[in-house]
């Protein structure tokens, strides 16, 4: 008899409001980049924001580990302009937090 083997390992995991998509998009990112100041957001794993776009809610993963943006859309948009934006604040947020682009993607952003 076959015995399986599961490894569980715990994943330090943040995860947003819809609002900071919204927030970044629309306000001055000076302002919000200020609000994360004390946050040390790469060292977690896995980054989560929820998004609002035309009406219709779509999810964004970062997964700093793997250094990916994953764009989850029920209705198979591309997202690319959505992904942009978050990455271009992540970029910016890496300089002023640590005063260079801490973060790269793999990926088509």
């Amino acid at each position: 008899m076959a015995t399986l083997i599961c490894f569980k390992r715990e994943i330090l995991e943040l995860s947003f409001s819809r609002m900071l998509y919204t927030t970044i998009t629309y306000i001055d990112s000076p302002i919000v980049l200020r609000w994360f100041k004390n946050l040390q957001i790469f060292d977690y794993e896995l980054i989560i924001i929820s998004c609002m776009i035309n009406n219709h809610w779509v999810l964004m993963t970062i997964n700093s580990l793997y250094r990916e943006i994953k764009y989850c859309d029920s209705l198979k948009g591309s997202g690319q302009e959505v992904k942009r934006n978050i990455f271009e604040w992540l970029k910016q947020f890496s300089i002023v937090r640590y005063g260079t682009e801490l973060f790269e993607i793999n990926g088509d952003c």
